[in-house]
C-alpha cells in the first residue's frame, strides 16, 4: 500500500528474519514463530499497522525464549 509499513515494523521484522535463521543454524524450532506471525500479514494489508507490530513483538519475544542461552 501506499507508503507501506512504519520503519520501526520493517526494522523488527528484519531483526525476527535473523533471529529466525539462528534458531535454524542452532537446530531449534522456528515454527512456533510462525504461527505467532500468521495474523501479521492480513493485519499488514489491512493497514493495522499497531496491531501488527504487536504481533511482531510477542514473535520477538518468543524468538528470545527460544534462543539457547
Amino acid at each position: 500500500g501506499p507508503g507501506g509499513p512504519p520503519p520501526a515494523i520493517r526494522d523488527k521484522m528484519q531483526r525476527l528474519q535473523a533471529g529466525i535463521q539462528q534458531l535454524q543454524e542452532n537446530g531449534a524450532d522456528p515454527s512456533p514463530i510462525g504461527q505467532a506471525m500468521q495474523e501479521f500479514e492480513p493485519l499488514i494489508r489491512a493497514g493495522r499497522f499497531q496491531e501488527a507490530e504487536a504481533v511482531l513483538d510477542d514473535a520477538l519475544r518468543l524468538l528470545g525464549e527460544q534462543r539457547p542461552r
